[in-house]
């Protein structure tokens, strides 16, 4: 056999595993990263949504008990769940 001929095989050989160990790294990398920032986003999403639920309890809770229910409470409790700007509030006439 031609050692020349080896010699570059090898080299083929080694370059070939090289780059697909890369790219095995590569895609690991981007799926897991993915996951991670998928996570946090849910994460997020479910303790907004708890936190919601929870004040929506404790809202029917007061109305049960023959509490007062403030609206500008519920508008800043919402603004705080969503972290922008307060929703306007209407005042409803004729009542």
């Amino acid at each position: 056999m031609n050692k020349k001929a080896m010699l570059d095989d090898f080299f083929d050989l080694v370059f070939t595993v090289f780059i697909a160990v890369l790219a095995l790294l590569l895609i690991n990398g981007l799926l897991i990263g993915g996951l991670n920032d998928r996570d946090r986003v849910v994460n997020s999403n479910v303790r907004k949504a708890n936190e919601a639920s929870n004040y929506v309890v404790d809202q029917i809770e007061r109305y049960e008990n023959d509490d007062s229910i403030d609206s500008d409470d519920i508008n800043r409790y919402i603004t705080q769940i969503r972290g922008g700007e307060p929703v306007p509030i209407v005042p409803v006439h004729g009542k």
